[in-house]
């Protein structure tokens, strides 16, 4: 009994590290991302009306839908109907209907990502336009914090990691600030589709209901292997089983801190505006 526990345990465990250091980094950034968002939407919307505001931020809200389009592909989802912009009085910009075999696990987990769709597309989109528009190494910096098995060991390793990656971000951020872009109009469309990316990258509450079935099946799939994992290990000590465990969590760790690193510098267009609403809005109230 205290073996199967042990095993159970251990499994746990390794299913909590996952999702915490695969989840945990893009979904804190993408909630720093909503927090801007929100204050400069309704800002906006006191200011030039919503429905301006839509118009002027069109194309973020055709890459959140295209984002769920492309897991709904991906998964094998029967797409039903697809709307990339269609403002409506309820503050609805878009929409993608859909519908999935409910006892397939494939397509199950799939509404995990599907109703998440908009950050892993929207960092994609962001990063290929830098590429495009910017320079073909202005965001490898950002993403390319290397994570090797011993970074995750222990506190002070991840620390450690923690740490080289910020500095990594901070070092791309430094690279906004440069005199010579703002004189290449390719650096101002960048900025442009950048902010109207990162304000509609947020997820609505339909988009957060219909991703929980999907992150519960993807948490078992995770759970059941790692228990598999965990029990094999136990029964032949001598195996080398965990190493693949150690080796898949640092490969998702490093994916998560490269959409974290494009999530940080989408923030900076979006904070930077913030700002300067909040600083025009405070001219306005003392005059």
């Amino acid at each position: 009994m205290e073996t199967v526990l042990s095993v159970l345990a251990a499994g746990g465990l390794d299913t909590v590290r996952m999702l915490v250091f695969f989840l945990g980094p893009v979904f804190l950034a993408a909630y720093l991302m909503y927090l801007v968002a929100s204050f400069i939407g309704r800002s906006a919307g006191k200011s030039i009306g919503l429905k301006a505001f839509a118009w002027l931020t069109a194309p973020g809200t055709v890459v959140h839908e295209l984002g769920h389009a492309l897991f709904c592909v991906i998964f094998r989802h029967e797409i039903k109907e697809i709307k990339l912009f269609d403002p409506q009085p309820d503050g609805t910009l878009g929409s993608v209907s859909h519908s999935w075999q409910k006892g397939s696990l494939y397509q199950s987990v799939g509404n995990f990502f599907i109703g998440t769709g908009p950050i892993w597309f929207g960092c994609a989109v962001v990063f290929l336009l830098s590429m495009l528009l910017v320079g073909t190494d202005f965001l490898w910096v950002a993403v390319g914090t290397r994570v090797e098995p011993a970074d995750l060991a222990t506190p002070s390793a991840a620390g450690r990691l923690s740490l080289d990656f910020l500095h990594h971000v901070w070092v791309t951020l430094s690279g906004l600030i440069e005199p010579a872009l703002y004189s290449d109009w390719k650096f101002w469309v960048f900025i442009y589709l950048t902010l109207c990316i990162g304000l509609h990258m947020s997820l609505s509450p339909a988009d957060l209901k219909g991703s929980w079935v999907g992150f519960l099946m993807l948490v078992a799939v995770m759970l059941v292997v790692n228990i598999g994992i965990a029990a094999f290990v136990t029964a032949f000590p001598a195996s080398s089983a965990a190493a693949p465990v150690a080796g898949v969590t640092a490969a998702m760790v490093q994916f998560s801190l490269a959409v974290t690193g494009v999530l940080l510098v989408t923030v900076i267009p979006a904070f930077t505006l913030m700002i300067l609403i909040a600083a025009i809005t405070l001219v306005a109230r003392l005059f």
